[in-house]
């Protein structure tokens, strides 16, 4: 996987899928979007994943219902996309406050309906300048108590 470059859609609708990914190569991937939506079965680490190339990751949890494994080494500072990032993705509940949001343009939905996310995201609150899109980013995220990030700009709910 030295060479790929784009990702998206790689594991799209593939509901049983659960397989170790700790072999891929992912430091010249610059696409992830919907890299794991509705892979429903999806919950390996993905610790080795090199993301500091990477520009989009919108929908890549889209319904990835049963993925809860840390995000921590995500380097997310030239990601531009985070819109419906983890909707549906109900079981997801780990910390993201090492996430770098100072380019991010839109948020739309991001955690819409992720009902067991609670996490701390007020770490974000300077890293906002670039969202233009923030609408529905927590609705019926029933679970969420910790602070979340205060937008620049007004979001829909």
């Amino acid at each position: 996987t030295t060479q790929v470059t784009n990702m998206a859609y790689l594991f799209d609708k593939k509901y049983t899928f659960n397989e170790k990914l700790d072999t891929f190569d992912t430091s010249n991937v610059l696409y992830m979007n919907s890299m794991f939506e509705d892979a429903s079965s999806f919950n390996q680490s993905l610790s080795n994943f090199n993301t500091s190339k990477v520009r989009t990751m919108h929908n890549m949890f889209y319904d990835a219902s049963s993925f809860n494994q840390s995000l921590s080494n995500f380097d997310t500072s030239i990601v531009t996309n985070m819109h419906h990032m983890f909707v549906w993705a109900s079981s997801f509940n780990q910390s993201l406050s090492d996430f770098d949001t100072s380019i991010v343009s839109s948020m739309e939905g991001m955690f819409e309906d992720a009902t067991n996310f609670n996490q701390d995201l007020s770490s974000w609150d300077w890293k906002l300048s670039s969202i233009t899109n923030c609408n529905r980013f927590d609705r019926n995220s029933i679970s969420w108590s910790l602070s979340k990030p205060n937008f620049i700009i007004s979001c829909d709910p």
